[in-house]
């Protein structure tokens, strides 16, 4: 039959989530984590360098004005917060169980 054994995205998305704090091996362990699809749909995710956290994800996939290129619109800051522009090639990392992306060190 066609399509048979084709799962949709969606589905495929929540087997491979696992929750924070679990050491990955449940049963659907073994699927890989779509990262290109996380990346996409990462709203609200957690932003680290390598070296501290720097925000929150405020929107995903907008065009940087100046030259075009695709970036991740991240919310820094406390009480004086600011938006700072990651490009998607900067993101060094996505973590969907931790709900986190790592990206280089800003400059």
């Amino acid at each position: 039959m066609k399509g048979e054994g084709v799962l949709p995205k969606s589905i495929l998305m929540s087997l491979t989530w696992r929750e924070p704090g679990t050491d990955g091996q449940g049963p659907f362990s073994a699927l890989p984590e779509d990262t290109e699809y996380w990346v996409r749909h990462c709203e609200g995710f957690r932003v680290d360098s390598h070296r501290r956290r720097l925000g929150v994800v405020e929107c995903v996939a907008a065009e940087d004005a100046m030259d075009g290129t695709e970036v991740v619109a991240v919310r820094t800051g406390g009480l004086r917060s600011r938006r700072m522009m990651v490009a998607l090639d900067d993101i060094v990392e996505v973590r969907p169980s931790e709900c986190r992306l790592i990206i280089l060190d800003p400059r």
